[in-house]
């Protein structure tokens, strides 16, 4: 990630991604000690987690929102939210998968639509 990145702007794309595979995503309103900002996220398991999303990834800093406390020297980073994701919700898991299914089922039915127009 540039070192110049607008962190509020990353956010907004981060949340609109991420928003239908969880069960709340915002902005918190923790300021982090080094570059990022924070999230605040509750999984479709309902657990609530704070997030930094800074220069190095996505990291969990927080098992509650607002909430810096966990200790920084396992920290663990993440290159996406999905990969993030992926390591605290199972159920994200199912979510995508079941998001990119109905995508790919949409994508099906326009292209045989398609096909049936032009016959």
């Amino acid at each position: 990630m540039e070192e110049d990145q607008d962190w509020d702007a990353e956010a907004v794309a981060v949340i609109k991604d991420i928003e239908p595979h969880v069960k709340d995503i915002r902005v918190s309103s923790v300021v982090p000690a080094s570059e990022g900002i924070c999230l605040n996220i509750t999984t479709l398991e309902g657990q609530d987690l704070c997030v930094l999303l800074g220069p190095s990834g996505f990291s969990l800093i927080g098992n509650v929102h607002d909430n810096v406390s966990l200790d920084k020297t396992n920290q663990v980073f993440y290159e996406t939210p999905y990969a993030f994701l992926s390591s605290v919700s199972p159920s994200y898991v199912q979510s995508f998968g079941n998001l990119l299914i109905k995508k790919l089922n949409e994508l099906k039915e326009s292209n045989l639509n398609e096909l049936n127009e032009h016959e």
